[in-house]
């Protein structure tokens, strides 16, 4: 049943509900009638129920995706049990009086006018009852084929998007040829975290006193400042950070639509074992990565989400620190000859983020903000006590990052074989702007993530060449991006493709190692193909695509893209001192500047401190300037 377009979007969308709810209370009133007493109280219940339970159990089939049936290919009673378990968190009643009365309302006059019109045409009794039961029953139908019709038009609609990119990550596998050098690397993959809130990279708040300690003590700790993800959302980041492109000029279309060859097939099919241990969810339109890339890993997931989809979020998980202690070292701490490569998946840091903490991580960093927080840390929130809460909120889950991190990197530490750690996340929040991770609404800080390496003293010993190669590289602050981290994993474990006619695997720089990178946050729109660009000059793009490119590149990431590549030397330019508190935070990431004293025109969390990130340029010129333009 499609609606005419001059229906309000609240009629069309809700038709389901209301029309239901309609014909059932008018046959339970024509059975009422009749006296037909608990026929008649059975038939409005479940209208009513229809009404109460319908938004919830709408979304909830929406959001299963065409990947959560996929994956349950032994649907049995265990699953179904767990199912049944899943319910109690899915399905919410949202009862609200005057929406309800006015569903009832429409109800009963229907049943009238039903009556009269039938009366008026002197229906006989047997054909009245028959009649009226019959109009019901059609409307009753026409409810449920609204709420099926949307619900399997954006399922295939999924479903076709998931089995596209599916078949885009299946391509010819290359061989790999190896040094003979064991090594294992351990991939920790975090969750929202962005470098913005982390005092490692210059955040005034000392959110990573664990991680800070390390990189001024341990030499085998390295850190990268200049690191982007692909893409704000989970599934999009990753995976393009996990697999390998095929044709260079697909990287101006959505990471779904390219043709890519995942870096878990490459060594599964080059018999190089590979586990994945994973606080995330298993399926859903944000794990893709889970069913994409990973599908011949050894997977172990601390929750089985099959039955939730995209709502994972309401299913309880453990700790992150604790699932990581309690799987990876019992690989890690094993002596081996062998290559091997270990991933972990965390989810603390996803919202809302105190819930994934230990407890006693739940509480404020410092007292720096005090009871409130002005509007001034963004300019442009109006609820600044909720502002202040997640502030709170996500630096605490910063200090639980931090905590597990160098948790992991201690394993490795006392591991007896070599051992690398990398760890970076798949993209970062803007928690200042309350905009979380929205790609709509891009901010710099979505993008720019941690990414750390670590080499354990076995690996120092075995490889020292590889340890003064990647610190040089570490040192020289080039802008990267995580598709580069594939080609970083091959160089780290000792492997390199082997090239042959049919097979063409594009390998990206090293992480570190200075290019032109190719567009970020690509996204498919309405208005055409856009995406961000971290480069000085403009992109072209190809002339092959039949597209319109747009470019949506912020004013924050054009002055870094200014800044990152200036000659040395040559000043560079700075956010105006007196501007929002978190253009003064994303100071020390775009232009390497001094996290300068508030105005006092500007209210802010006081006293504020001065914070240099390590290693940045003495040379930044801290005068009022105005943001370059792209070239």
């Amino acid at each position: 049943m499609n609606f005419p377009p001059s229906l309000p979007p609240a009629v069309t969308e809700n038709a389901g509900d209301y029309l239901v709810f309609i014909g059932t209370t008018c046959i339970a009133l024509l059975l009422l009638a009749r006296r037909r007493w608990i026929a008649g109280q059975i038939a409005f219940l479940l209208g009513l129920v229809w009404v109460l339970f319908y938004d919830s159990a709408v979304d909830y089939i929406n959001d299963l995706g065409v990947d959560s049936f996929a994956e349950a290919k032994s649907f049995g009673f265990d699953e179904a049990r767990f199912w049944l378990k899943t319910m109690n968190s899915q399905l919410h009643a949202q009862f609200v009086v005057g929406q309800l009365l006015i569903y009832l309302a429409a109800a009963i006059a229907t049943f009238f006018l039903l009556r009269w019109l039938l009366n008026r045409f002197e229906f006989t009794a047997r054909n009245y009852a028959f009649l009226k039961f019959a109009v019901a029953s059609l409307i009753i139908v026409a409810g449920i084929h609204q709420t099926v019709y949307r619900s399997l038009s954006l399922f295939f609609a999924n479903s076709q998007e998931f089995f596209a990119t599916s078949r885009n990550f299946t391509n010819p596998i290359p061989h790999l040829l190896s040094d003979g050098q064991p090594v294992t690397i351990v991939v920790y993959i975090g969750e929202s975290t962005s470098a913005l809130n982390m005092g490692l990279y210059g955040y005034p708040r000392e959110t990573t006193p664990h991680l800070s300690a390390l990189a001024q003590t341990d030499p085998g700790l390295l850190v990268f400042r200049d690191v982007f993800s692909t893409h704000t959302h989970t599934s999009q980041s990753l995976l393009e950070a996990l697999s390998f492109g095929i044709d260079a000029e697909e990287n101006w279309l959505p990471i779904n639509e390219r043709r890519r060859l995942s870096i878990v097939d490459v060594l599964a099919a080059n018999r190089l074992p590979v586990w994945l241990y994973s606080t995330q969810g298993m399926t859903g339109t944000w794990n893709q990565a889970s069913t994409i890339v990973f599908k011949r890993a050894k997977a172990l997931y601390a929750v089985d989400t099959h039955a939730s989809g995209d709502r994972d979020y309401d299913v309880d998980r453990p700790f992150d620190h604790d699932f990581f202690a309690q799987h990876v070292p019992a690989i890690v701490e094993k002596p081996s000859r062998d290559k091997r490569l270990v991933f972990f998946h965390s989810y603390a840091g996803h919202g809302p983020y105190l819930h994934w903490l230990p407890e006693r991580f739940q509480k404020p960093v410092d007292p720096w903000f005090g009871p409130t927080v002005h509007s001034s840390a963004s300019g442009d929130i109006e609820n600044v006590e909720d502002l202040r809460k997640e502030i709170e909120g996500y630096d605490s889950a910063i200090t639980y990052v931090d905590f597990s991190v160098s948790q992991a990197i201690a394993m490795a530490r006392a591991a007896p074989s070599p051992t690398i750690v990398l760890y970076f996340s798949d993209h970062g929040d803007s928690v200042f702007t309350n905009e979380g991770h929205d790609s709509a609404r891009f901010k710099h800080e979505m993008a720019r993530v941690p990414f750390l390496l670590y080499f354990n003293p076995a690996a120092a010993r075995a490889r020292p060449d590889l340890v003064k190669k990647y610190r040089a590289l570490a040192q020289l602050k080039n802008t990267t991006t995580l598709a580069q981290v594939p080609s970083t994993v091959l160089d780290l474990m000792g492997l390199k493709v082997v090239e042959a006619p049919r097979l063409r695997v594009l390998l990206t720089p090293l992480i570190g190692e200075k290019t032109v990178q190719p567009p970020i946050i690509v996204r498919r729109t309405s208005d055409g193909i856009t995406f961000v660009n971290v480069n000085p000059r403009t992109l072209r793009p190809p002339k092959r695509f039949n597209e319109k490119f747009i470019d949506n590149t912020d004013p924050e990431t054009k002055l870094y893209a200014f800044n990152a590549n200036r000659p040395p030397g040559t000043p560079g330019h700075c956010y105006e001192v007196g501007d929002s508190f978190v253009r003064r935070m994303r100071s020390h990431l775009i232009a390497d500047c001094v996290i300068a004293q508030p105005d006092a025109s500007v209210p802010g969390p006081s006293p504020l401190p001065t914070s240099q990130p390590p290693g940045a340029s003495a040379d930044a010129d801290r005068s009022k300037a105005t943001p370059p333009q792209a070239h």
